[in-house]
C-alpha cells in the first residue's frame, strides 16, 4: 500500500501536475515523508531505504519519522 502511495506522489511530482495544482512549488525542493506510528521493524527499514535510493534518483528527497498518534 505504501508503495503505491508513494508511486501515485512521484507520479505526480514527475508529470509536473504538481505544478498546476501548487504553482508556488516551481523551482522549490520536495521531500515525500512517511510518518509511521511505530518504529520500521528490519524489513520495514530495508523497504524504506531501498525506496529512498529510488525517490532521490527521481531528484526528490525522501524521509520517514515516527509519530505516536
Amino acid at each position: 500500500m505504501i508503495q503505491e502511495k508513494l508511486n501515485s506522489y512521484l507520479a505526480f511530482v514527475e508529470t509536473g501536475e504538481i505544478l498546476e495544482s501548487y504553482p508556488a512549488a516551481e523551482g522549490r525542493s520536495i521531500k515525500l515523508v512517511v510518518i509511521c506510528q511505530f518504529e520500521p521493524d528490519e524489513e520495514g527499514a530495508r523497504f524504506l531505504s531501498l525506496r529512498r535510493e529510488v525517490i532521490k534518483n527521481a531528484g526528490l528527497d525522501f524521509g520517514y519519522r515516527v509519530e505516536n498518534i
